[in-house]
């Protein structure tokens, strides 16, 4: 979900930050610069994870005394890949555009119906999507924990580096009319820089609820195996080593570097 990234930047200090120690300083600018913004075919950019070089820092002639620093940095940026299986929580439904899944810190997720468990159906009474499974109606309900399974990520890049826009529909203005009775045009509506598709039409995706009594029951099963093992073999150590990347939060994608410009 999380990988690092490497950054080659020219970090602009103005004089105000001078003081500041230059790490501190440049830093600070990195954190204003690029946190919870999208670069493009990159991801979400989240923080700064650390410096691999700090170059001199520079003043030039006719730059209002600004101080300019070469650096080298990775960055932590959220950007599932493909195949990857995410918890959110479902935040509305459309009978065309599906669900609308957000994970906390992002919101543009979605979920078309054409990705939804089969045999599914929107119900307008509840304006909610629907599992139809063995005759029972499985609601999508708001704001339940869905566990989906990412299938594409897209980029925007007509758009300036933005953090991610969340609009609620319900808060738009209605459409004003103009002197001749017509609706006056609204302006284009902008898509996200980021826009993440999954899919839950296969088994133990959809509502976690829905899979709860299944996963026990085999928690169980694996206890019970556990147990006997350990029974019937007391007179043996049984061990398990573990790697230092098993389990790992953050995947590393360090030949990739970046030159910048937002």
């Amino acid at each position: 979900m999380f990988v690092t990234v490497v950054v080659r930047d020219t970090v602009i200090l103005q004089p105000h930050r001078f003081d500041k120690d230059i790490i501190t300083a440049v830093e600070d600018e990195i954190h204003m610069k690029y946190s919870n913004k999208i670069l493009p075919d990159v991801g979400l950019c989240i923080c700064l994870y650390d410096f691999i070089t700090i170059g001199d820092p520079h003043i030039y002639p006719n730059q209002r005394g600004n101080c300019f620093v070469e650096t080298t940095f990775r960055l932590i940026v959220f950007k599932p890949f493909i195949g990857e299986i995410i918890t959110g929580r479902i935040m509305g439904s459309d009978p065309e555009q599906g669900l609308k899944i957000a994970i906390g810190f992002f919101n543009d997720i979605y979920i078309p119906p054409y990705l939804l468990a089969e045999p599914s159906r929107f119900d307008d009474e509840s304006n909610q999507w629907q599992w139809v499974y063995e005759d029972n109606a499985l609601p999508y309900a708001y704001p339940q924990e869905i566990r989906f399974r990412v299938n594409s990520i897209t980029f925007n890049t007509s758009l300036d580096s933005n953090p991610p826009r969340h609009v609620d529909e319900r808060n738009k203005p209605p459409p004003t009319a103009t002197t001749t009775g017509e609706e006056e045009p609204q302006p284009p509506e902008e898509k996200p820089p980021m826009i993440i598709v999954g899919r839950v039409n296969e088994p133990g995706l959809g509502l976690t609820s829905w899979w709860a009594s299944s996963e026990t029951e085999d928690v169980s099963e694996e206890t019970q195996k556990d147990d006997t093992l350990l029974g019937s073999s007391s007179s043996h150590a049984v061990t398990r080593t573990v790697s230092s990347t098993e389990g790992s939060t953050f995947s590393n994608i360090d030949d990739q570097i970046l030159d910048t410009e937002i």
